[in-house]
């Protein structure tokens, strides 16, 4: 993995492959994209919201990079995973109460049972959309938590990312398909999910504007 790595420095300026010779773990500071290669896993990520649009010429290109370089002729598993913070004008507690209300408003007598004060709040979700399977999250994050979300990575620390007095919300899908397929198949199903990612993020924080 350490020599897939290696060969892929050499394809894109401000990379650099990883010393750790276990693992093939290539960083871009510039543009905040890392690609990481061990076991049977190969990840893509990236900070950059204009790329993360539109990833799949270059999700493409690399995994056909790695694939050249063994012989491998199925994936097990595709997934795309989505987080973002944003922030409201609303106190931390007055955005807790609000977002309960709004999706917990059912269940007045949870809240009678669990707490006298409403100190975090959650919602979790999994479902299948248009073929794919997903796995949301949304909820209130404060400053000491950012870390948790935002793991730290050679390019960037969570540090960076404040909320200047406001109120977190933490937005995280993940979709993704377990079919065994093809290469041809498995760009074919990027192509979608990358699509159908962008769409259900993007939904799913216009519906938590709209009622909070």
């Amino acid at each position: 993995m350490f020599l897939v790595a290696s060969s892929l420095e050499g394809e894109y300026e401000h990379w650099k492959a990883s010393n750790n010779p276990s693992e093939g773990l290539l960083f871009d500071q510039k543009s905040k994209r890392s690609v990481g290669i061990s076991g049977q896993f190969m990840t893509f990520s990236t900070k950059d919201d204009a790329l993360f649009k539109e990833p799949f010429e270059q999700l493409s290109e690399l995994i056909m990079l790695f694939l050249g370089q063994g012989d491998i002729s199925e994936i097990a598993r595709v997934s795309l995973r989505r987080s973002g913070l944003h922030t409201v004008n609303k106190t931390y507690d007055e955005f807790n109460d609000k977002f309960f209300e709004t999706f917990y408003g059912s269940q007045k007598e949870l809240k009678d049972i669990l707490a006298d004060k409403i100190d975090d709040v959650a919602l979790t979700l999994n479902g299948i959309k248009d073929g794919f399977h997903n796995r949301n999250r949304y909820g209130p994050v404060k400053q000491d938590e950012i870390e948790r979300w935002y793991g730290l990575e050679e390019y960037e620390s969570s540090s960076d990312l404040t909320l200047n007095g406001k109120t977190g919300v933490l937005v995280d899908t993940e979709i993704y398909s377990l079919e065994e397929a093809d290469i041809d198949d498995t760009l074919r199903n990027i192509k979608e999910i990358v699509t159908v990612s962008a769409q259900m993020y993007n939904d799913s924080w216009e519906l938590i504007k709209s009622h909070v």
